[in-house]
């Protein structure tokens, strides 16, 4: 792809004398879907840091979903790091957090989302209950008209800057086209957005934010491993 101030003649000139003779076989990507787990899986582990980590994660939907608008908005709604539903329970009210947030990566062949607070050791299991009650919260707490418009303008705000050269508009509409989607897609993002609802991120909160498909992980200090009994 090529973005800028050019002459598209002159550029298409270019581009087919030194491309032109490139050939190669057709390419078939296999697509690979896997089902999200059917139970809650937790694990921890130990590792030599004080600090203590409280991960959740969940299947979430591909790059090809309209859904996906919905899920980084609830994403957005729950995670922000500095104004977000897990930062005002754990960090204002109960302050027992130093970072926390959450991300949501869409994929070609599936996508995840995950939320994670970084914590004490001594305060890990009453945040780990804590961000999954928020979670869970999603689907019954009704979403305020501040919440959907904040988290809208800020993934509007987000987007618009992570396309402010040549180089990073070129990279996404050159993905985008690769996938399928359309080098021109980004256009209608933010019609997208404007266009979630309340209800939206309620259902996309069922239905992806399942706790009982969730992957659970608490990373914590070596101190805290149990002492392994010989016998």
């Amino acid at each position: 792809s090529v973005f800028g101030d050019f002459s598209t003649d002159a550029t298409l000139k270019m581009i087919k004398n030194k491309f032109s003779a490139l050939s190669g076989p057709e390419i078939a990507v296999q697509k690979r879907t896997d089902e999200p787990p059917q139970q809650k899986i937790e694990q921890t582990i130990y590792m030599p840091k004080e600090q203590a980590v409280v991960m959740v994660g969940f299947q979430s939907p591909t790059i090809y979903d309209k859904d996906k608008y919905v899920v980084a908005l609830a994403r957005s709604i729950l995670g922000s790091s500095l104004s977000g539903r897990i930062f005002v329970k754990i960090r204002d009210e109960l302050g027992q957090a130093y970072t926390l947030g959450g991300e949501y990566s869409p994929g070609v062949d599936g996508g995840y989302t995950y939320f994670y607070v970084n914590t004490t050791d001594e305060n890990v299991e009453k945040v780990k209950e804590v961000l999954l009650t928020q979670i869970a919260e999603l689907e019954t707490k009704a979403v305020t008209d501040q919440e959907l418009s904040d988290s809208k303008s800020y993934m509007k705000g987000k987007f618009k800057m992570g396309l402010d050269s040549n180089a990073s508009l070129g990279n996404l509409c050159s993905f985008e086209e690769l996938y399928g989607i359309g080098y021109d897609n980004y256009k209608s993002y933010e019609q997208a957005v404007d266009a979630i609802t309340k209800e939206d991120v309620q259902r996309v909160a069922k239905q992806y934010f399942d706790l009982n498909k969730a992957v659970v992980v608490l990373a914590r200090p070596e101190r805290a491993q149990p002492a392994i009994n010989p016998e």
